[in-house]
């Protein structure tokens, strides 16, 4: 038995050396430069393309596997350009033989400089890369299959390692006929060391982004530490540094039993970017804004964690051009989704992204220009995304410690959103605004065919001077406001809406005064004028306190009615009746100021009319009825003067006669 092993392993050694001497022999001997021929034979069997090696090829055998190619190239699919769909400047890969033996990959070596590739598409929507298998297929469809029955699959396990990947001057072009696209992805430089799935490894990428679709060339890269082991049931990528023009994100990502049970974990930090520019870089413009600092200082921190059902990303923290939020959001269920957020903010000025005033101002001065036309308001339709709205199933909360909007300053906001089947709501809405509260909530049902939205309202203690003067920086009324509304409508126009309007409305405005104007003294001024006597010096108090007005408004299909106005104050009081018509923009209202004791004016009715545009309207007051009242005033007057003086001279007389004690003469001159 020994002396048979014995002369097994001489045949076995006497083998491998003829292995090898033949190997010496095909490597000294055999030029392959001479097959170049039956290669391009061979590839052109295999993709139907020709490959042209235009430099030296050489090859090894031992240790390494190998082979180097200088500038070579693969011939493009008919019907497309002459260019050529690759071309590479030089080509050297080497792989350890002995491993390969046991399953194993040992790459020594892959060196690609200057490789090129020339992606398109025709007008036809056909790709110059769909047929580079098509005789590769076609011969393997005309082998006979195999009756023999599939092996079993075997866990994986892919065991490789590369010394040395160095890729240079790559470019990869593309070219989309169909959508008049085209973009090269230019400077491609990859290069690492120790590759493979038996230790942590450093891989850098890089390359340069042009198109005539963007106004400028993008340089992309990306840099890290990776840990790949070979059965693939995990992965680590740390260090990252992925830059893309000025955006720039770091962080740390793992994810272990890919196999079974899927996880992961990671960090992000995106460095502070200005999304303007980076934007502008892409060809994306935003519009205008206030602020034209705004968006220009973003930046970001997220943990993440999640597996196949879920995702949390917690905590959440974000910049805002100053503004910091800060929060946690949680997504269960993916295949059918259900998030949960929280979200605080310290600060944030909403206006600071609004369109500039002027073009607001513009806006709304063409939305204000009657039209000539009696002809009913182009309608807008309004396209919410029905499907995505009834998709949703969304809880959360954000809390504002400082808000503006509108140049109003809110504080201790707190918002609630609750979504789901259709229905949206935020309830409650509540906040602090200038020495008050407001509480609301609003709703929007999209779960049957036509949405419907609700409204309500409850703020109290308002104080009007700040607030007016915030909103339309306006100084011309003090007093404490309350309101409450509510409000429902449905529809899928603007108008629709209008018209469909429905609910009412409840104000009460306490301690109220104007400022700039002194209503007595111009009544008395009016008064003088029409008796044509010197009017009453100016006032020093340029105010007039009007006390407290209350009332209620009945909102139906877009028609506000108020019937019950009243203005209550120690000068004067006011009762209002009318309508405004939100669909027409059209208002009818009629306001009776009766003045109390101001100086000689007593129980003066004042009728004013209101009427036309709701954005402009016209304010008209009844002369004919005052001056009437005036004359009614006036004979009045004459007549009491009258009376009085009659009066007095029957007194006279009487006094004079009794003086002298003759009663019955003074009787009869009395009564003739």
């Amino acid at each position: 038995m020994a002396k048979a092993l014995k002369i097994i392993g001489i045949i076995v050694l006497v083998l491998i050396l003829l292995i090898g001497a033949g190997i010496v022999a095909i490597i000294h001997f055999v030029d392959p430069n001479n097959l170049k021929t039956e290669i391009n034979s061979a590839v052109y069997k295999q993709t139907g393309r020709h490959l042209t090696i235009q430099g030296d090829l050489s090859w090894s055998f031992f240790p390494w596997v190998g082979f180097k190619v200088n500038n070579i190239q693969l011939s493009n699919a008919e019907g497309f350009t002459a260019k050529p769909f690759a071309t590479a400047k030089k080509v050297d890969i080497s792989v350890r033989l002995m491993p390969l033996l046991t399953g194993s990959i040992d790459v020594n070596n892959i060196e690609l400089d200057s490789l090129q590739v020339n992606l398109s598409k025709n007008a036809q929507g056909i790709s110059n890369w769909s047929g580079l298998a098509t005789a590769h297929t076609t011969a393997a469809a005309n082998t006979p299959s195999s009756t023999s029955p599939e092996p079993a699959k075997s866990p994986l396990n892919l065991d490789f390692s590369i010394a040395n990947l160095t890729i240079v001057n790559g470019q990869i072009s593309w070219d989309d006929q169909q959508k008049n696209q085209q973009y090269t992805i230019s400077k491609i430089y990859i290069a690492g060391s120790n590759i493979g799935t038996q230790d942590v490894f450093p891989l850098t990428i890089s390359a340069t982004i042009a198109s005539k679709q963007l106004p400028k060339p993008i340089n992309f890269s990306i840099d890290g530490q990776y840990n790949i082991p070979a059965d693939l049931t995990s992965v680590a990528l740390n260090q990252l540094d992925i830059k893309l023009d000025s955006l720039e994100l770091q962080g740390d990502f793992s994810a272990k039993e890919l196999q079974t049970n899927p996880s992961f974990q990671g960090d992000l930090h995106v460095t502070p970017l200005n999304l303007t520019s980076f934007l502008n870089d892409f060809n994306i413009k935003l519009p205008a804004m206030q602020n034209k600092q705004a968006l220009q200082n973003i930046s970001a921190d997220i943990a993440f964690n999640g597996n196949s059902h879920l995702i949390s990303l917690k905590p959440f923290n974000l910049d805002l051009d100053g503004s910091k939020l800060t929060g946690n959001i949680n997504i269960k269920n993916l295949s059918d989704p259900s998030v949960n957020f929280k979200f605080d903010v310290d600060q944030l000025n909403i206006d600071d992204y609004m369109a500039p005033k002027a073009e607001q101002n513009t806006t709304a001065d063409n939305k204000a220009k009657p039209s000539n036309s009696n002809s009913t308001t182009a309608d807008t339709p309004i396209n919410l995304p029905i499907n995505l709205l009834r998709s949703l199933n969304m809880q959360g909360s954000v809390q504002l410690s400082q808000l503006v909007v509108s140049n109003l300053h809110l504080s201790n906001v707190n918002v609630s959103l609750n979504a789901a089947k259709g229905n949206i709501s935020l309830n409650p809405i509540n906040l602090n605004l200038y020495e008050g509260s407001a509480s609301a909530t609003t709703s929007l049902n999209v779960a049957g065919p036509t949405p419907r939205y609700n409204f309500t309202l409850n703020a109290t203690k308002i104080q009007a001077e700040p607030f007016i003067n915030d909103l339309i920086s306006k100084d011309f009324i003090t007093g404490t406001a309350n309101l409450s509304a509510n409000l429902s409508t449905n529809g899928t126009t603007v108008n629709t809406l209008i018209n469909r309007l429905d609910g009412n409305s409840k104000f009460n405005f306490s301690n109220g005064m104007l400022k700039g104007v002194n209503v007595e003294h111009q009544l008395a001024s009016a008064k003088a004028l029409l008796k044509k006597q010197s009017p009453p010096s100016a006032p020093t108090n340029k105010t007039t306190p009007f006390g407290n007005i209350t009332g209620t408004i009945n909102i139906n299909n877009g028609v506000a009615t108020n019937n019950n106005l009243l203005i209550t104050s120690p000068a004067f009081t006011g009762k209002g009746t009318g309508t405004a018509n939100l669909n027409n923009k059209k208002i009818n209202y009629q306001l009776n100021i009766t003045t109390k004791k101001i100086n000689e004016l007593k129980n003066y009715r004042i009728p004013l009319t209101i009427s036309g545009a709701l954005t402009s309207p016209s304010i008209n007051l009844d002369t004919n009825d005052i001056l009437q009242q005036i004359v009614s005033q006036q004979k009045q007057a004459f007549v009491n003067k009258a009376k009085q003086d009659a009066n007095k001279q029957v007194t006279n007389q009487v006094h004079k006669y009794i003086k002298n004690k003759d009663v019955s003469k003074a009787l009869g001159n009395l009564f003739g």
